[in-house]
């Protein structure tokens, strides 16, 4: 029985933001499935594309063969694929813009898949006699000496397709999908406590932590001043939240996504942290995107782009220093990642924690209407007296002749 794929092109232009069906080969039928990359001929040229869904029916006719399927595996969750219609709804921008913000770039040109096939030896290679063939013997030897190794690698070292090609006949090759960015050896971290928290810091921590024990969606609005410690609630709040078998999403302010802050939070959950952002390169970018898909990274740390993470399992999302601009993506999809948040929280019924010092009249309002919780920290954790603050009308300072940039009261 025939079986048809939609497929979003990999091209931007409103004539052509929309899905185009196509049939699956009979030997695709197993790697053709949603947010799998694939080749396919569009006009005169082939493209890249997206499959969106797998059909059984289709009222379109003469269809056309899908080419290729370039990754082994869907770059895309199911979550992401709905998330992509989301975005198109929600920000009124094209399918294949809010698809593309959802990736990173490295990804998308197929430049640097996350994983590529290898072929390695089964046990039967090891003991079948191949004295009569030279050079499917060679090719043994090769990959009893180096291991796994990839068909353009074994073409360098002289094997031809047609040799491996009967290898794979005879049951002795077999493919394995392995990292293309193998496992980084990072220095050692050094391992961080949990502070003791103040009267106030505990009791959003424990406001905090039933919220996220709880079976439906909650958003809260920490309001804390200035070195009032909300970090170190972040900290314990994700803690808690990997004890119950969830995966935690923080996202800061690019400027704020310090090597020390991001230290600050691997040393607390070594080994289980995954980072995302702008200045990362593209393999390293893969590495971190892997690290989440395969359920390595319990908790990704990131900038605005890192709301998109397919992370599995969400407990809680953090966004810190919520007020900030640069949560709004001024392209398309002009998306703001605190709705991008909230979408998710709902749909994985998690805490979304906002944390601000000023926090913007939207969340605000929100949290004195009820629509959310408000938490309030009104003290610095250590008891240093805040500076003074003074309103002062530069215009009567201008109409009492004082002329200076600053006013007579800052300069005294």
């Amino acid at each position: 029985m025939n079986r048809y794929a939609e497929i979003l092109i990999d091209m931007i232009s409103n004539a052509v933001d929309r899905p185009f069906h196509y049939r699956i080969p009979p030997e695709m039928l197993n790697n053709v499935i949603p947010g799998v990359k694939v080749t396919v001929p569009f006009g005169r040229r082939r493209c890249l594309g997206y499959v969106l869904r797998v059909l059984d029916h289709t009222s379109v006719e003469n269809l056309r063969d899908i080419t290729a399927v370039n990754d082994p595996e869907p770059l895309l969750t199911a979550e992401q694929l709905a998330l992509v219609h989301w975005l198109t709804m929600h920000c009124y921008c094209r399918k294949i813009d809010a698809l593309h913000a959802l990736l990173p770039a490295s990804l998308r040109r197929g430049g640097n898949p996350l994983k590529i096939e290898m072929l390695e030896l089964t046990a039967q290679a090891r003991e079948t006699d191949l004295n009569r063939a030279p050079a499917q013997q060679k090719a043994v030897r090769l990959l009893e000496e180096k291991g796994p190794l990839h068909r353009r690698e074994l073409a360098r070292l002289g094997i031809s397709a047609a040799v491996i090609r009967s290898l794979e006949e005879k049951n002795l090759l077999r493919k394995s999908l392995v990292l293309s960015v193998p496992q980084r050896k990072t220095s050692e971290i050094n391992s961080t406590v949990p502070r003791v928290l103040g009267e106030a810091q505990a009791e959003c921590f424990n406001h905090i932590c039933r919220a996220i024990e709880e079976p439906f969606p909650q958003r809260i609005l920490l309001h804390g001043i200035t070195a009032s410690g909300k970090t170190e609630i972040y900290l314990q709040s994700i803690a808690r939240c990997l004890e119950l078998g969830k995966k935690a999403l923080i996202l800061v302010p690019e400027i704020s996504l310090t090597p020390q802050m991001i230290e600050h939070f691997a040393g607390r959950f070594p080994g289980r942290i995954a980072v995302l952002h702008s200045r990362l390169r593209g393999a390293e970018k893969n590495r971190q995107w892997q690290m989440i898909l395969s359920g390595e990274a319990l908790v990704v740390l990131g900038a605005r782009s890192a709301v998109f993470a397919p992370l599995t399992d969400i407990g809680l999302i953090v966004i810190d220093e919520e007020h900030e601009t640069t949560y709004k993506q001024e392209e398309a999809p002009r998306y703001h990642a605190r709705d991008v948040a909230w979408w998710r929280a709902r749909r994985h019924r998690a805490v979304l924690l906002l944390g601000s010092a000023t926090p913007s009249l939207e969340s605000y309002y929100q949290a004195s209407t009820g629509q959310s919780l408000l938490l309030s920290m009104k003290e610095r954790v250590t008891p240093t007296q805040l500076p003074p603050v003074a309103v002062v009308d530069m215009r009567n300072e201008l109409k009492e002749g004082h002329r200076h940039i600053f006013s007579r009261l800052l300069l005294s």
